[in-house]
């Protein structure tokens, strides 16, 4: 089996973004007297959580009652939490502790519905009929951007944004209307970004969080048609080489696309050894038939020389 040819043409595959819709968010608000936690601390619209006294003095009380939107909750008398079932959305849930020694404090919840969107993109490479979605892999840059809505406009420029991977805190803190991240992972298998939303004052309003896979860049081959152009099957292994010659193209996916343009590495071999190339386009080989029957070892690795964790090696057993 001998090379006769192949060229260079690196296509523009597509940014599939991925996009994570979130359900409105409450927000704390204002506890006059008495501190009321929430579990979980921000919990979407309609979602189950429990709502708590968080003042340890209370254990003195003689009793606590429960209001939820002024109508009180008889089923929480003196109990130190309430909870609120998936699919309840109470505008206010307020807590009246009295004393033993007379004394009445309360402590507020308002609701206050807010939605985050979290919209991951990465950027690397898929061929363009691939219907899936691009993936990040290590070396590869990913772009969160994060959309708030409020009473059902968007409002993502109203406030102060803390971005986190994986705990640490990103960009020095908080900054005002960064709703954008970009983040390269190294050897991590999986990616934790969450932020934060503040206001003016400083104040929590609302938090969410993405768990983002991390792969590793695959590498499938496929026959290109002089008529039909390149097939969008990629071939079984072993390949049954039907005809003299054929023109057979390794597709890269999940690659960064912006490194793939500077020092790559591409190198096709075949049964071991280099096959040198002809033209432009490392991608392609055209390969032709030696003999009546036979089988040979093609492979192909491509790697960025500057981004090593950018790479891709895989072979495919030709019969004849």
């Amino acid at each position: 089996m001998r090379v006769l040819s192949y060229r260079y043409d690196m296509f523009k595959p597509y940014i599939v973004v991925l996009a994570f819709l979130l359900v409105p968010l409450f927000a704390h608000g204002q506890s006059a007297g008495i501190q009321l936690q929430t579990n979980p601390s921000f919990p979407e619209s309609k979602e189950a959580f429990t709502i708590s006294v968080a003042d340890a003095s209370f254990q003195t009380r003689s009793s606590i009652t429960w209001f939820i939107d002024g109508t009180e909750a008889t089923q929480f008398k003196n109990s130190s939490s309430l909870e609120i079932k998936q699919g309840e959305a109470p505008k206010q849930i307020t807590a009246r502790v009295v004393y033993a020694n007379g004394t009445v404090r309360e402590g507020v919840y308002k609701a206050n519905p807010y939605r985050i969107d979290l919209i991951a993109e990465a950027d690397t490479t898929v061929p363009w009929f691939y219907k899936g979605r691009a993936l990040p892999s290590s070396g590869s840059a990913i772009k969160v951007t994060a959309l708030v809505f409020k009473d059902n406009g968007p409002s993502s420029n109203a406030y102060s944004y803390i971005w986190k991977v994986d705990g640490k805190v990103q960009n020095g803190g908080a900054l005002w209307g960064n709703n954008t991240l970009t983040y390269t992972p190294n050897f991590e298998t999986e990616v934790s970004v969450s932020v934060d939303i503040l206001d003016k004052s400083g104040a929590v309003l609302s938090s969410e969080s993405l768990q983002i896979p991390i792969v590793e860049p695959e590498l499938y081959f496929y026959e290109v048609n002089p008529l039909r152009g390149l097939s969008q099957k990629a071939l079984a292994d072993p390949f049954i080489f039907v005809g003299e010659e054929t023109r057979l193209r390794a597709e890269p996916y999940f690659m960064s696309k912006r490194i793939l343009d500077e020092h790559v590495y591409a190198q096709w071999e075949i049964d071991g050894n280099s096959v040198p190339s002809a033209s432009d386009d490392s991608n392609e080989i055209v390969i032709e038939k030696q003999g009546a029957s036979g089988s040979s070892i093609l492979s192909f690795h491509i790697r960025n020389m500057q981004q090593l964790l950018q790479g891709a090696k895989d072979t495919l057993t030709i019969r004849f």
